[in-house]
């Protein structure tokens, strides 16, 4: 069922789609009066098109082209206040359809094509989507803390925001959020387990780039060749990250970028050890290196030379490519489900 904010949203993007294209578009309680509004739309009265709500701008862009795909690329649609042009692009090329409340709309039909680029919103709601506890930045450390290390659902809350790095307030407001968002269970003797599992871990990636852009340290290139088989980083105090670690975990993946994450006393080590140095202006070297802060405690990796598979399926989702989303599912059917 959508709320009021999400049936707001589809009202006025399919009022802007009508005006600016002269189509129809109508959901399914405008031709039956007795349905409640709802996600299912028809396109000139024959086109049936599943819609996705989305609320605010777009944040992870990569993880909104895989849940649309999992809908088939004829049949989702993606609703939302307004789609930049970058992004627009992108979908575009993910042949994900879509139309927001400015007018702008991608839709890719047998019969119908449709490509309206170039409208801005009158007025854009810069925040996104209103999100619990849990899946703010320091939230996110604390569940992936707990995702990592699962005992810890029933230590003392002093315990667990030791071993996350939180704010002992934060625990009990994330533990609390977690419950009522039905991401966790408390049982009859006070022990708590996590449940909806999947959704949690998919819900984790979504919201990853809130953390990701705390604990982001800089780009830096390197003059020498980087064979990330014959480099253990764990011995400098890194580890691999992103498509170097899931061509590890999957063997399906040939890495094109590079991210490094780092522990904070170690950053001069793994600065040295790769002869890493700031890009200069205009250049476009053979390896881009992000580097990131470690944000958890100690070298979780099943393979420690890498960073777990829960990170690098939330790094793949992020980055919006294609082939990323791809290893993506491998590593969440491989390690996660």
């Amino acid at each position: 069922m959508l709320d009021e904010r999400e049936i707001t949203i589809l009202t006025e993007a399919i009022s802007a789609f009508r005006q600016r294209t002269g189509l129809s578009l109508v959901t399914s309680d405008e031709i039956d009066s007795s349905h409640a509004i709802g996600t299912e739309l028809y396109l000139e009265g024959y086109i049936s098109l599943q819609a996705e709500v989305k609320k605010g701008v777009l944040g992870n862009i990569g993880a909104v082209i895989r849940r649309l795909q999992k809908l088939g690329s004829k049949k989702g649609i993606l609703i939302t206040p307004y789609i930049p042009p970058p992004q627009a692009e992108k979908l575009k090329l993910a042949s994900i359809q879509f139309i927001d409340t400015a007018g702008n709309a991608f839709i890719c039909q047998p019969q119908c094509f449709v490509y309206v680029q170039g409208y801005k919103a009158a007025k854009v709601r810069e925040t996104a989507e209103l999100k619990g506890k849990a899946f703010k930045a320091a939230g996110l450390k604390l569940v992936f803390a707990l995702m990592q290390k699962e005992e810890l659902l029933n230590a003392p809350y002093r315990n667990i925001a030791a071993y996350a790095d939180v704010a002992l307030a934060t625990t009990g407001a994330v533990l609390e959020d977690l419950e009522e968002q039905n991401f966790l269970n408390t049982l009859k003797k006070g022990q708590r387990k996590f449940i909806n599992k999947g959704r949690l871990i998919r819900k984790w990636g979504e919201s990853y780039p809130a953390l990701q852009k705390k604990i982001y340290i800089g780009t830096f290139t390197t003059d020498i060749p980087i064979d990330p088989q014959g480099i253990n980083l764990s011995v400098l105090g890194g580890q691999w990250g992103g498509e170097v670690a899931a061509a590890r975990y999957t063997n399906y993946l040939n890495p094109k970028d590079i991210s490094v994450f780092v522990q904070n006393n170690k950053l001069r080590d793994v600065m040295s050890g790769l002869r890493l140095r700031k890009l200069k202006s205009g250049e476009h070297p053979d390896y881009r290196i992000d580097l990131y802060h470690v944000f958890w405690n100690g070298l979780l990796g099943t393979e420690l030379t890498c960073v777990p598979p829960l990170l690098v399926y939330a790094e793949l989702v992020a980055s919006g490519d294609l082939r990323n989303i791809e290893t993506a599912q491998r590593i969440y059917e491989q390690y996660l489900d």
